[in-house]
């Protein structure tokens, strides 16, 4: 069994210049997801440095300080999510207060300040 990157397809003939998702074990070519060589070579020397793949950290991370979210249940950490990206991200990351959180509706779609500059 031949084991590929996830982006380009191409299959590994050895593991170097790959890395694996903390979160869903998929591996990657450093280059397909952005990484520098320096990022690359630092989560390689350092087992203990958790990344996370493109997809996962839509759900995981913000998005845009990229900080995972707390899992903790009495955690009070909110997030809003992007209708258009598809990303969570911190209420302060978003530029949003607890109180205008609360007075969005809940059926109206939200954009990222990304997404909306993108869309109008």
């Amino acid at each position: 069994m031949s084991l590929s990157c996830r982006v380009c397809l191409i299959d590994f003939q050895i593991k170097r210049n790959s890395i694996a998702c903390n979160h869903c074990n998929t591996w990657y070519h450093y280059e397909c997801v952005n990484l520098s060589e320096t990022e690359f070579l630092q989560h390689a020397k350092n087992k203990s440095l958790e990344w996370v793949c493109p997809p996962c950290s839509k759900n995981t991370h913000c998005g845009k300080c990229n900080i995972e979210f707390k899992k903790s249940k009495k955690s009070k950490e909110k997030s809003i999510f992007c209708d258009c990206c598809e990303k969570y991200f911190h209420l302060n990351c978003a530029g949003i207060s607890l109180q205008m959180f609360f007075s969005l509706p809940d059926l109206d779609p939200w954009f990222c300040h990304n997404c909306y500059n993108d869309i109008f």
